[in-house]
């Protein structure tokens, strides 16, 4: 049954199985993506686009070091009339979608202005991923105060975030 007090927990007891399973398949969703980004992207910068794999690298790198720099400021502070998740997952992932498509994009660009384009579109796709990865991952303490329930919840986007990403690298 549903919470409305102040708790900030959305179910007393035990989460309803529609719930659990389009949690897990926003998961495999997610991770299908990432999949696709982790197996592709650089065979794509570097063969089909022709950027300097050093360059590449290096790139990846940064982006790295910056993507970890940059989680920590998603979620905390937010307070709107759909929760602290709500909003960054539906921003995060409409963007997400959209920046998704543009890194896979050949605008026919070189040298310099090749450098810049990839790094940007793999810094934003890395950025607007966490904006939708980390409300995803932290709501599930806020699904309910059993902490049995909570495991048994977190499992199945696990096995589904798997999936998808299995799916891609056996694609």
């Amino acid at each position: 049954m549903e919470n409305n007090s102040n708790s900030g927990v959305i179910y007393q007891g035990k989460i309803p199985n529609r719930v659990k399973y389009c949690f897990a398949f926003g998961a495999l969703g997610k991770d299908l993506i990432y999949g696709r980004i982790a197996t592709f992207s650089m065979i794509y910068f570097t063969d089909i686009i022709k950027v300097a794999p050093a360059f590449i690298g290096s790139m990846f790198f940064v982006a790295k070091l910056w993507d970890a720099f940059n989680d920590l400021f998603i979620v905390d502070n937010t307070r709107s009339r759909w929760g602290k998740f709500v909003p960054w997952l539906v921003i995060g992932t409409l963007i997400n979608a959209f920046v998704f498509i543009t890194v896979f994009t050949d605008f026919h660009l070189s040298g310099v202005s090749l450098c810049v384009f990839a790094s940007v579109v793999y810094v934003l796709w890395g950025m607007t991923y966490t904006i939708m990865d980390i409300p995803y991952w932290s709501i599930i303490p806020n699904l309910t105060s059993d902490p049995e329930e909570r495991e048994k919840v977190s499992v199945l986007p696990r096995i589904f975030a798997s999936i998808g990403q299995s799916l891609i690298i056996a694609g």
